[in-house]
Formats: structure tokens, sequence, C-alpha cells
């Protein structure tokens, strides 16, 4: 049926950057969760849905819905709740592992370990979706270890720099391509950011490792305010650059979004090796504590975290923020 005016204002302010929530005011965090359950009501009404938060880790306000959405008598319709979590980053989330664990005690729901890819699946996807020549798929299959991401961010880092050449066989490396495969997936990252920023003003490379230090999501205000800072600007088509390697998501109103927290680490790490990881931090501080502590348009800015151990007095951990998605068919509402 038709979607009442409101309730799509609602939901867009739900959805979108806080240039969108114009007129539209919500009363606690609680209203707010409500508007997507409504939705997911809508959406469920023919057929189930399926909820899908992604690096859950960073997403405290994100897990705070569903725990919401998973209340007794809720929600509306049949629902499969996702949850993808990187467990080595929950170490200093304290919050977000406390309230991952109380969802994972629920009688319904199921952990699931995804180790590495058996050796079957992993000759699959090196050879038939990544069509790599035999010799070639071998070397990645070893290399890789059943890791899929490494397997996929390898082989699509050598075809951004054109280094893959086509064969009856399959794609191959050309002869410009370095015969020594890389040992990790952040070597791979680190190879496609350098890559990238090779072909920037210098400027760039500072303007980057400043929008990794303020966090997975990056507000476009603070990152301008920080990058002002640091006395650096950012060029024009950064971004755009960025985002057509995949290596971001850009909301052009609100920020951007790093493709994967191990690329947002792996420029910290290029930032620390540039000796640039005190300054940055030190930015970070310096911005944060001129504003009271808190982050533009949302919860509280990790303060804590950009500030030298044994000066800082804070006593409880923020979490950045995260991004709730919703994976749901029909795509469009149902007549």
């Amino acid at each position: 049926g038709a979607w009442p005016v409101d309730e799509a204002a609602a939901l867009a302010a739900f959805m979108g950057a806080p240039e969108d929530r114009v007129g539209v005011a919500f009363g606690s965090a609680r209203e707010r969760y409500g508007v997507l359950e409504r939705h997911l009501g809508r959406r469920g009404c023919t057929r189930p849905v399926v909820l899908w938060v992604d690096d859950a880790q960073w997403g405290l306000d994100a897990l705070a819905c569903v725990d919401f959405l998973l209340r007794e008598g809720a929600p509306p319709c049949p629902t499969l709740v996702v949850l993808t979590v990187r467990d080595e980053a929950l170490a200093q989330r304290p919050a977000v592992l406390e309230l991952i664990s109380a969802l994972g005690r629920r009688p319904e729901a199921r952990r699931v370990a995804l180790g590495p890819l058996g050796r079957e699946a992993s000759r699959a996807l090196v050879r038939q979706l990544l069509c790599l020549r035999p010799e070639l798929a071998t070397r990645v299959e070893e290399r890789t270890a059943g890791n899929p991401l490494f397997a996929v961010q390898l082989v699509r880092d050598w075809a951004w720099r054109g280094l893959l050449v086509g064969t009856p066989e399959g794609f191959d490396l050309g002869p410009e391509a370095s015969p020594v495969l890389p040992q990790a997936l952040g070597e791979v990252w680190a190879e496609r950011v350098e890559h990238l920023l090779s072909t920037r003003p210098g400027e760039d490379r500072i303007a980057l490792q400043a929008a990794a230090v303020l966090g997975q999501e990056v507000v476009r205000e603070e990152w301008v305010a920080l990058c002002r800072r640091l006395g650096v600007t950012a060029s024009r088509g950064l971004l755009q650059a960025l985002e057509a390697q995949l290596l971001v998501r850009v909301r052009p109103k609100e920020g951007f979004a790093f493709s994967h927290g191990m690329l947002r680490e792996t420029i910290e790490v290029l930032a620390a090796l540039d000796g640039r990881a005190t300054t940055l931090h030190q930015g970070c501080a310096e911005l944060l504590e001129g504003r009271g502590g808190a982050a533009v348009g949302g919860p509280p800015a990790p303060f804590w975290s950009h500030v030298p151990r044994g000066t800082c007095s804070a006593t409880e951990a923020s979490v950045p923020r995260g991004t709730l998605l919703v994976r749901a068919l029909p795509l469009e509402p149902a007549g």
C-alpha cells in the first residue's frame, strides 16, 4: 500500500545525514528504532526479512537497535538478523562486546565461527570466480590460505593497477608486476593506497591519514576541521578517486566510510611509519576537547583513544559510530 508521508520522512531521517532530518525530530532512541521496526513490518508482509549489520564491532547504536527489535513480542514479521563481527576488534570495545554477548545468549541465537575456506572452496574461488591461470591460481591459493577477502582484494589490486594480462588459460601477471606476492592482506591494502597516493598531491596523504585516525565513518565537518588544524587541505577529487577504487563509500552531505576496517587500520600504520601518528592523534584530541568531547552529529567521540597513555582521566570508553544496513526484498513497497 501507499506509505504515509510522515512515515516516509521519518525513515529518510533515520537513514540519512543530519542535513536530511529537517522537520523530523525523534524524542528518543526507541522512537527512532521504531521507525525501522515499522518499515520491516511493511517489507515483511509478503516474505521474510534479512537484517544484516555488517562490521557490528563499530556499531553500538546499530546493536542497540537490534536489541530493541528483538525484545519480547517483536519483530512484527519473520526476520533473520545477521551480525558480522571481527573478534579481534572487540578487545578495546567493552560496551559493544557486552551487547553482542547478550544478544548471543538469546535462545534463538546461533553463533557461527567463520574459519578459512576449505581447499576445494578456495580452489573454486580462485580458479572459477577470479579466472586466474592455473599456475598463478596455485600461488594465490597457497598465499591466501583460505582467506577469501585476501584473495579477492589481491586480484582486485592487480586489476586496478593494470597488472593482469589475458591468456587462453585465464588471467596472468604481466611483466611489470612483482613476482613476489604480498605476505598478508594488510600489504595489499597498503600497496593500493600507496599506488593511489603516488598520483595525488602530497597533502592528500596527510588528509587520508587524518580521516583514518578519526574512525571507520568520517563526518565531513570533523575531517575538514582536523585537516585545517593540521595545516593541510584535501585536493578536489580525492574522495572520488578513493571511491572509484572501492576504498571508501561517500555520502555526499555527511562524509564517507572506509570500505573495510582493516583498510583504515593499514592507513593508520602508514601514518605511524611516516612518523605522523602522534601529531594526528594530538590534533584529534584538541579538536574533540574544543567541542567538549562531542563528535558532530553523533554519539561521543573516542577522545580517550587520541590521548597519550597515562594522561587521560576518562573512565569510560566510547565506541565509534556504526552503520546499520538493511537488506530486504522486495525492493519496492508491497502493493
